[in-house]
């Protein structure tokens, strides 16, 4: 009977059949292991050799037998799941390593471009800004610097040409509104015992000046619609009185006979808002020799409350009225005269007012209006020191607190009076124009 055990198998037959299971069934540990098994010197120590082959055959198909070996190896690696992982992880490193230095070369580039700007910057403020040591430092460290340096250049206004209009030597305010309904601008002014009405033709002229009895000496004025009949009224302070005048408009640029309200002492500035959100307009007037301000609740049908008494500094000589802690209640900022400041009531929204807070100023401020100079959504101050020959500009933070005012030189000996804002040059951006009373007189607009 012929042997059949595996000792007595040809090498040759044993080597062939595991290969063939190997390949076949897609077993590679148990598969190596046999072929393994199977060296030519374990083939060689058996002495079973048939089918005619010699030992070179034997090395020959074995050393092919190896080649296949590691050739499904390379295979079976090359398309294995953790390989493909292997290899995508390695190609997300080397993406990451890319983009790394993308970021940086283009940090480089930014700062590179950052510090040419930051020069050119303080050089164009050096050469069209002429400030103290102390609002030069204090503009460069604002995120505003650009935009507030392109607003300070200074130049005086040139007129096409002027027409004047006769009035009194105690001429002082003076205000626009169209108070005839007929689309053009008319003018309001306070002259010696009367309030002056002047009607605008549409060439910019205007008419001769009607005048209306008030109190001595007017001098702050003011416009709204104060008994809700949709024509504009007039408020008047009148300094040697210390009176303030209500004269309730028709439509059509006359007005009925003053009636009268006791103010403090020397009243110069009147400003109109609604204190105590019940949608009539209230009035606001300061008492330039005393310490105070007076406030006047408005009823709907022109007439208002006595007076209302707070303490705000030493000579209020003009106002402003504002939302200046952005919580929907006006408040209201004073140019002090004779303490150099400017000093901040904030509204309660029932007409009373508290938290009194000051911020220094040039010498005798004179004028005060506000508006967001610097684009940040928050009201800004703008102060004309008269002693100082200067324009402060104040930024509000939009809690109440201002930072340290800005000055702009108006020139020597220029005084400066009287302040009002608009864009004058269609930037989007809000510009100043001063009324200068010394000197030969002149008008200066900050851009």
């Amino acid at each position: 009977m012929r042997d059949t055990s595996p000792q007595n198998k040809s090498a040759t037959q044993i080597v062939s059949q595991n290969f063939g299971k190997s390949v076949n069934n897609q077993t590679p540990a148990d598969s190596a292991t046999k072929i393994d098994q199977y060296s030519p010197s374990s083939i060689q120590t058996t002495g079973s050799l048939s089918n005619g082959m010699d030992s070179n055959d034997i090395h020959h198909q074995a050393a092919n037998r190896n080649k296949k070996k590691h050739y499904f190896k390379h295979i079976r690696c090359q398309y294995s799941p953790v390989c493909l992982i292997l290899s995508l992880f390695a190609l997300l490193l080397l993406g990451a390593g890319i983009a790394a230095m993308l970021v940086a070369l283009i940090g480089i580039s930014k700062t590179t471009i950052a510090t040419t700007t930051a020069t050119t910057t303080t050089s164009t403020s050096m050469t069209t800004t002429t400030t103290s040591t102390t609002t030069t430092t204090s503009t460069t460290t604002t995120t505003s610097m650009t935009t507030t340096t392109t607003t300070t250049a200074l130049c005086n206004l040139t007129l096409s040409s002027m027409v004047s209009y006769p009035a009194s030597t105690s001429c002082r305010g003076v205000a626009v509104a169209d108070f005839n309904n007929d689309n053009r601008s008319d003018i309001t002014y306070s002259d010696g015992s009367f309030a002056g009405i002047r009607l605008g033709y549409s060439n910019g002229t205007f008419t001769v000046g009607t005048m209306f009895p008030v109190g001595n000496s007017p001098f702050g004025i003011a416009v709204a619609d104060f008994n809700h009949d949709n024509q504009l009224d007039l408020g008047v302070t009148n300094y040697n009185d210390n009176t303030m005048s209500i004269l309730l408009g028709y439509g059509n640029g006359t007005f009925a006979s003053q009636k009268t309200f006791a103010t403090g002492s020397g009243p110069i500035p009147i400003a109109v808002g609604d204190f105590n959100n019940d949608n009539n307009q209230d009035i606001v007037v300061g008492n330039k020799l005393t310490t105070t301000v007076s406030v006047f609740l408005g009823y709907s049908n022109g007439t208002f409350s006595n007076q209302l008494v707070f303490q705000i500094g030493n000579g209020p000589f003009a106002i402003v009225v504002g939302d200046f802690n952005q919580d929907n209640i006006l408040d209201i900022a004073a140019a002090i005269e004779l303490s150099a400041n400017v000093a901040i009531l904030f509204g309660r929204g029932n007409g009373s007012f508290a938290g009194l807070m000051t911020f220094t100023v040039g010498t005798n401020p004179y004028g005060i209006t506000s508006g967001d100079f610097n684009n940040d959504s928050r009201l800004d101050l703008a102060v004309t020191n008269f002693d100082s020959n200067s324009v402060g500009i104040l930024l509000g933070y939009g809690n109440g607190i201002f930072a340290s005012q800005m000055t702009f030189s108006t020139g020597s000996g220029t005084n400066p009076h009287s302040v009002a804002v608009a864009d004058f040059n269609n930037d989007n951006k809000l510009d100043i124009v001063v009324a200068n009373y010394g000197g030969s007189g002149s008008i200066s607009v900050l851009l």
